[in-house]
């Protein structure tokens, strides 16, 4: 019954870690371009119009400050959402339920390799091998992903490439 306690409690804080009561925020993705003259430029989107993409031009997140590409001058576009810590910590609370749940299981099977039964090993013990696991596959899982678009200067392209864009930009219509 102590195990199914700690379980709840674990859920429990899981899932109040984003807070109640909090505006969320509009993502902000990171953009790398690879223009036709093998220029390469990386911040943050900030908007797209028929004709032109807009990046923020320093870490200030100033509306007027921005750098201004001409689409049919992009060869490479990659976009990804900009990271925090929310994947590790997702893993790490993860791991750190896995290890409440082995550490509070009966083990029967002496033989096994690892074996994180109660009486053997403990329950504080286990969950700090099995967080650090957790948060590692997390950041893994965390940093995969992305979007790549291939234009290489072509007008036909742009305006497809555009459209696609208008969902990560920070400037929302």
């Amino acid at each position: 019954m102590k195990a199914l306690e700690n379980f709840t409690l674990c859920c429990i804080l899981l899932f109040t870690l984003n807070g109640f009561g909090q505006k969320p925020k509009s993502p902000l993705y990171n953009c790398k371009l690879e223009l036709v003259n093998k220029e390469k430029f990386k911040n943050i989107l900030y908007d797209v119009d028929s004709t032109s993409l807009y990046l923020f031009e320093g870490k200030q997140m100033d509306s007027s400050q921005l750098v201004r590409f001409n689409l049919t001058d992009i060869r490479v576009l990659k976009i990804r959402k900009k990271g925090g810590p929310g994947g590790v910590l997702l893993g790490a609370g993860i791991g750190a339920v896995v290890g409440l749940i082995a550490a509070t299981a009966e083990g029967e099977d002496d033989s096994a390799w690892f074996n994180f039964a109660k009486e053997n090993l403990g329950t504080f013990p286990t969950m700090l091998i099995t967080t650090p696991i957790g948060a590692g596959i997390g950041a893994i899982i965390g940093s995969s992903g992305g979007m790549v678009f291939k234009n290489n200067g072509d007008p036909k392209s742009s305006k497809e490439l555009a459209l696609n864009l208008q969902e990560y930009t920070y400037k929302k219509r």
